[in-house]
């Protein structure tokens, strides 16, 4: 059971925020001090839940119906040596503003592992990302 468990959360797509583990070792240490101070575990106890709030808010806001969708638009055809535009138009349904991280693979057929990373600004409603990528083999 644990290792479906460990399966099920290695294919997840929830991570997060080194803010979120920075919280939860400042509690922790509080728990530890309030071993010598007594009035500090009922602060650790509120901070617990209310990190564990924060926490459950963030995902049942991140996993609605209508979320942030992505279309990648190619040519018909890749070419080798010839630069190739590629857009890809992201769709924020979301009733927020919504900042985010992309990252795309190149297609398998280049034969390369690089990864694309762009940062987008705040936006609602529809964003395109325009990249152009080249694949020369000497």
């Amino acid at each position: 059971m644990f290792r479906r468990f460990l399966q099920f959360w290695d294919n997840s797509s929830f991570y997060l925020d080194k803010k979120v583990f920075y919280a939860a070792y400042g509690i922790a240490a509080l728990f530890v001090l309030s071993f010598f101070i007594p009035a500090l575990q009922t602060v650790a106890v509120f901070l617990l839940l209310a990190l564990a709030t924060v926490v459950l808010i963030d995902a049942l806001l991140l996993y609605q119906k209508r979320g942030l969708n992505a279309e990648r638009i190619l040519p018909p055809r890749l070419s080798n040596g010839d630069e190739n535009k590629i857009t890809l138009q992201l769709f924020n349904e979301y009733n927020f503003i919504v900042s985010c991280t992309v990252i795309d693979e190149l297609p398998v057929q280049f034969q390369e592992r690089k990864l694309l990373n762009i940062s987008t600004d705040p936006f609602r409603g529809q964003w395109f990302v325009f990249y152009y990528y080249a694949a020369y083999h000497i």
